[in-house]
């Protein structure tokens, strides 16, 4: 069996941000357990892409027991998401220790998380529904679930695809088509400029934006209600209880059509650009 670097060695080489992420509450958190599991696994010999497939079993595993919306289920399911995201911290410091990073293991962490959010949202949605008879949270959580899916393609896998034909393209020496669009004249580009110019005004603005309406946070959402959390109602309202993750998927099932708009388009209308950008500089 190799010998294994100390902690305090491991972490520059895992972990080269990680006084950067101390400014950032949960990654900090995360980062702190992740470390300890990171040597075992080196210890044991288990793989970055074995443990990328680990963290998309448990964060299944995690949804699941919300179908179910007991407080006892919650509580499992916030177990096993909270292992899902320390492992998902894990694949990658596992991959920098190794130095064996491949394109296999970033198409299965994003298949991880392009699987397991659009889930969660849905088996929450659903587990809220059965608890309450209230068909619009399970619809919210259905559209919300669908966009996320859908936003996530088209942010990941609309560019992606377009750069890698154009490179097989200029591989094979075929004439490379690049359609001309009038962007400057767009309606989305008018918005995109004018939201830039508000998030512009400080720091914070971008922050907020990036962290709270960009970026999918549920996975935390869920585990802080199954943690801290012993009552699972906190007020009625209309004849409805509410709860806190019900708010959770009101909240995404506004924001994720929104987001899934803005980020088709982007990519169709705006990111032709900075496709070619990329290219050229192959």
């Amino acid at each position: 069996m190799n010998k294994i670097p100390t902690i305090k060695e491991l972490r520059p080489i895992c972990q080269p941000n990680y006084k950067y992420e101390k400014t950032i509450f949960l990654v900090y958190i995360f980062r702190s357990f992740s470390i300890y599991i990171t040597k075992f696994f080196l210890l044991i010999g288990i793989s970055a892409n074995s443990t990328s497939v680990l963290s998309l079993i448990f964060g299944l595993i995690g949804s699941v027991f919300l179908l179910n919306f007991k407080y006892n289920n919650l509580i499992i399911s916030s177990i096993f998401l909270f292992l899902h995201t320390i492992l998902d911290f894990v694949d990658g410091e596992v991959a920098r220790y190794n130095s064996d990073g491949t394109p296999t293991g970033k198409y299965l962490d994003d298949v991880n998380h392009s699987i397991n959010v659009p889930l969660l949202i849905l088996f929450l949605s659903f587990g809220i529904f059965q608890l309450s008879n209230n068909v619009f949270i399970f619809f919210l959580g259905a559209l919300a679930a669908v966009c996320e899916a859908v936003g996530h393609n088209v942010d990941w896998g609309y560019s992606s695809r377009i750069i890698l034909q154009e490179l097989k393209n200029r591989k094979e020496n075929k004439k490379i088509i690049v359609e001309d669009k009038n962007y400057t004249k767009n309606l989305f580009e008018k918005y995109s400029i004018f939201i830039d110019k508000i998030l512009n005004i400080h720091p914070i603005f971008k922050k907020l934006y990036d962290k709270i309406w960009i970026e999918n946070r549920i996975v935390n959402y869920v585990m802080f209600t199954g943690f801290f959390t012993p009552f699972l109602y906190l007020f009625e309202f209309g004849g409805l209880e509410i709860n806190f993750l019900s708010l959770v998927i009101y909240f995404y099932g506004i924001n994720r059509p929104i987001v899934m708009f803005q980020f088709y388009f982007q990519k169709i209308f705006l990111a032709s650009k900075k496709i070619e950008k990329v290219i050229d500089e192959f």
